[in-house]
């Protein structure tokens, strides 16, 4: 974008600086021929804008009280009483999550696409059993617990060469999953490397799962192929069909404020 900007700057100041001169049919031409070589001046590449999209987030909280399940799977609302598991499940549509609730008083909620909207679907489970079903319920030790979170790299991968080259911590068995697992234990994170560039990560939090992509985007880049018409097309659809899904939860979460 520098080299653009200083090129178009320049190309103004010529016909001032050559006015001093002759006429200016006689000036001009050099002026045009002069331009001429500047123009097929080509931009910097830019760098490759990567979209990391966030699946599903887990969290965790507590109510602080004794939760009777039979009593929450007859009276509460989209409630299922899972008795061989001994906990009560409710999904709830604004945020779309599932809540799992044991009598402890212990909640986790999946489903969430964001630590921000987990939160609020946690407090209104949290309310809902407060205000509904009169239970003395208060929010307590809310964490998030896990997050999966997706992307996919502009290039193809060579898993094999890959996986070669960083045998402590990357494991590729293809005869029982086709992608690399890697691991990094800082960020206690583990990612799962397609050869479509696709990459699956599971991290404690949000930016745990962006630190691990950026992490794994320069080793990877090493082992780039260009992708083939099949994978370039499917790679369009998923990203389509991921914004298309993106556009219609902001629509449905229109009413997330936290109470």
């Amino acid at each position: 974008m520098a080299l653009v900007q200083t090129l178009s700057s320049a190309g103004p100041m010529s016909p001032g600086g050559g006015g001093g001169g002759g006429p200016s049919g006689l000036v001009e031409p050099p002026l045009v021929a002069a331009s001429a070589p500047a123009a097929p001046a080509q931009p910097e590449p830019e760098e490759p804008v990567i979209d990391i999209v966030i699946n599903n987030v887990v969290s965790s909280f507590s109510v602080s009280c004794h939760l009777d399940l039979k009593h929450i799977a007859q009276n509460g609302h989209n409630v299922e009483y899972r008795r061989e598991n001994g906990m009560v499940t409710m999904k709830m549509r604004r945020p779309y999550t599932t809540a799992s609730m044991w009598s402890s008083g212990k909640i986790t909620c999946t489903g969430s696409t964001s630590e921000a909207e987990a939160r609020v679907a946690a407090r209104r489970v949290a309310r809902y059993l407060q205000k509904e079903l009169s239970y003395p319920a208060r929010f307590r030790n809310f964490r998030v617990v896990n997050v999966l979170g997706t992307c996919t790299m502009p290039f193809s991968i060579k898993i094999a060469d890959f996986s070669q080259k960083y045998p402590r911590i990357a494991s590729y068995e293809p005869e029982l999953h086709p992608g690399v697992t890697y691991r990094i234990n800082h960020l206690k994170a583990t990612l799962k490397v397609f050869s479509t560039g696709s990459i699956t990560v599971t991290a404690p939090s949000v930016s745990a799962v962006q630190q691990a992509i950026e992490h794994i985007f320069p080793l990877v880049y090493e082992f780039r192929k260009d992708k083939s018409p099949e994978e370039a097309a499917a790679a369009a659809a998923a990203r389509a069909r991921q914004l298309a899904d993106s556009d219609l939860e902001l629509d449905d979460s229109s009413d997330g404020s936290d109470d």
